[in-house]
């Protein structure tokens, strides 16, 4: 969705068509350099409560892969896309855009949710 504010004009449609986020997920930050937003997950409001969040999160890829310490490891794949002959600081901002468009210069936001349909009755058909 890329809406940079969980208060703005964006989110504020998504929710006035009916849908719903997680509190906590509609403000956790999804971008992997700033604390905007971006992304979110909705679903449709659901008044019987059958459906409902449970717990949420946004995954820092680069907590755990392509680390900043990582960078000696990517150096021959880094130096196919930009030339490597300057200082240590412009290599590590290369190597910060190079990861980004490898991955996603976003977090990933996820979420379980809770469900409570009722079966159907033996012998009918699922609708």
């Amino acid at each position: 969705m890329n809406a940079e504010y969980p208060d703005g004009p964006v989110i504020a449609e998504v929710e006035d068509a009916g849908y719903v986020t997680d509190p906590v997920l509609k403000e956790a930050p999804s971008s992997d350099v700033t604390d905007k937003v971006y992304d979110q997950i909705f679903v449709r409001a659901d008044p019987d409560r059958r459906l409902v969040f449970g717990r949420v999160g946004a995954f820092a890829p680069f907590d755990h892969v392509m680390r900043i310490e990582d960078m000696p490891l990517y150096k021959t794949d880094l130096a196919r896309e930009v030339d490597l002959t300057g200082d240590d600081r412009r290599n590590r901002s290369y190597f910060m855009r190079w990861r980004a468009n490898e991955i996603s210069d976003h977090r990933m936001k996820w979420a379980e949710f809770r469900m409570d349909w009722p079966l159907p009755a033996p012998g009918s058909e699922r609708q």
